[in-house]
């Protein structure tokens, strides 16, 4: 993706930048004060993200280099980062209004509300842009609209309900009609019930039900209820020594048109114990059983494989790193439709089984205010998952067709100077060896390349976050991708290099108002070829000049 989306996130947390919004208070009492400062953190590092800013986020796609150590501690992964000062959560209530105007008429509005009462808090937004597109056919329109409803029903127990709502209707750029469009609409609901049995050891329980309906126009209504819960058990042996029991159940139902298409059951096993020695080792070690049953495909896989990752602290600011996780990935309705503009659906997929998955590296830290990490990784797939456009017409579908292995280089470099002045970029090597590759006949397709599509090798992202004395916010963002092709067949598929640069000021008037001026694609590069890569929420389809004002209520 290009842009940090302002709407359709339908992860926890992910619905509101409103301060007050933090982390549940389940978590144990010794970890909650470190807690609340690596969420404070996280903002920072987001840059704070407001209506109209469209700073880079790690690139969407199927690939190794996303991948982060599963086993490590989220809080002490965070403690590499440069050190934020704490912010106090703030509670009351929130109004936040935006409207802006641009090139091409271009519309931007937004509205988010939030309130936090004794024990609950809740939030709701509505997002709206349109524009008629620099050049012909290149007109979008997307609205969007969430709520969330969290509730401390005890000290140990949370209810969270949260849904959300999006509908596009966007332009695609055809080879050989004059015209075409793309158009769909979802609605996600979410319940979540976690039980917290021991604050002190986190050892707890969680159920959930999720109903997401898609509808894609001609392919027809697509529904998908999910039923997952989750049992957390912990087991201190000692003050650095830990067992942990992480068992995950689930299963899907899919429907078309009220026709029950597939259930799908699956879930996940882990058992880990976490080791320290001293402050300078620590490893987890352990076993994890995954499996996946698709009863109308029909299709079952499993998986059991030793898992770890150590940490070597080899100097005061010098930690290595290994980890190995071999597991699968299951298809996510959610993931793979829901939240990609430019999808048909195929109910067909299957797990994707990650056979091999290895990755080591150093993260330094240069004083308070830079953390520089450097890491090599290695992973085998099998029934890769992939985007393929084989028609060209910018209309991609999933395809599950070969496997293939991964390797390369991915380095990250962090600057953080009080807030004041926030620098990160990242580049990332990957290179791929084809192992094999199937057509729905069976056997291998002739005449074809050997590359997978929508996977460039080399990807490169920037972002520079300047607040000036004089209240002037400056947020610029870059991304960097070199070429890809969107099939297999021929030289004639071949996208070039593309280079992405957009820039934000917004200038503080008041405690309450705030002015904005947003250029996008502003490098002018043929940005309407549609790549997974930087399929993004927003608009995309020219280069835009927007301004606007907002206002906090």
């Amino acid at each position: 993706m290009l842009a940090q989306p302002m709407q359709r996130r339908f992860g926890w947390g992910a619905f509101s930048e409103l301060p007050f919004l933090t982390l549940s208070r389940v978590l144990p009492a010794s970890l909650w004060e470190e807690a609340s400062r690596i969420s404070a953190g996280r903002r920072v590092f987001k840059l704070r993200f407001r209506p109209g800013k469209v700073r880079g986020q790690s690139l969407g796609v199927t690939a190794v280099h996303k991948e982060s150590p599963p086993l490590s501690s989220a809080l002490n992964r965070w403690k590499l980062l440069p050190r934020e000062r704490r912010n106090k959560p703030q509670t009351g209530i929130v109004v936040e209004v935006e409207s802006g105007y641009g090139l091409y008429d271009t519309f931007v509005g937004r509205v988010q509300h939030g309130t936090q009462f004794k024990g609950a808090h809740y939030s709701m937004q509505g997002h709206w842009e349109k524009t008629e597109g620099e050049g012909a056919n290149q007109e979008e329109e997307n609205i969007a609209a969430s709520a969330r409803v969290d509730w401390d029903i005890s000290k140990t127990t949370i209810l969270a309900l949260h849904s959300s709502y999006f509908q596009s209707q966007i332009d695609l750029p055809q080879f050989v009609e004059d015209s075409s469009h793309h158009q769909k609409s979802a609605i996600e609901i979410i319940a979540d019930l976690r039980v917290n049995f021991d604050p002190e050891t986190d050892t707890n329980f969680l159920v959930s039900g999720e109903q997401a309906i898609f509808d894609a126009g001609t392919p027809g209504t697509f529904e998908m209820n999910r039923y997952r819960s989750q049992v957390v058990l912990n087991q201190l042996w000692s003050r650095k020594n830990t067992l942990r029991l992480d068992v995950t159940g689930a299963w899907d139902e899919l429907w078309r048109e009220g026709e029950r298409l597939d259930t799908r059951y699956y879930g996940t096993a882990s058992l880990i114990n976490s080791f320290a020695m001293r402050d300078n080792f620590a490893v987890e070690t352990g076993v994890v059983f995954e499996y996946y049953h698709a009863e109308d495909l029909p299709y079952t896989g499993n998986i059991i494989a030793p898992i770890f990752t150590t940490r070597f602290r080899l100097l005061p600011d010098t930690t290595l790193y290994t980890t190995y996780h071999p597991r699968l990935q299951f298809p996510d309705f959610v993931e793979l439709y829901i939240r990609k503009i430019y999808t048909t659906v195929n109910p067909d997929l299957h797990a994707e089984t990650v056979r091999h998955y290895l990755e080591s590296g150093l993260t330094q830290r240069l004083g308070d205010a830079v953390s520089l990490n450097l890491g090599l990784f290695y992973q085998e797939r099998e029934d890769l998952i992939l985007q393929i456009d084989d028609n060209t017409d910018n209309l991609l579908e999933y395809i599950q067709a070969g496997s293939s292995r991964f390797m390369g280089v991915k380095t990250n470099l962090q600057m953080n100077f009080a807030e004041q002045f926030v620098q990160t970029i990242s580049y990332t090597y990957t290179d791929y060896d084809l192992l094999s590759w199937e057509s729905e006949m069976g056997v291998a397709e002739a005449g074809q390349r050997d590359v997978l599509p929508y996977f460039p090798h080399h990807q490169v992202q920037a972002s520079l976050y300047w607040l000036t004395p004089l209240g002037l916010a400056i947020d610029c963002s870059g991304t960097y991708v070199s070429e890809q092709f969107r099939n297999r067949r021929s030289e004639h598929q071949r996208i070039g290099k593309r280079f992405f640069v957009h820039v934000t000021l917004t200038q503080k008037l008041t405690d309450t108002v705030q002015i904005f001026f947003l250029g996008r694609n502003l490098t002018g590069t043929d940005t309407y070829d549609i790549i997974p890569l930087l399929d993004s929420e927003e608009i995309t389809s020219s280069r835009l000049f927007i301004a606007g004002l907002r206002l906090r209520l």
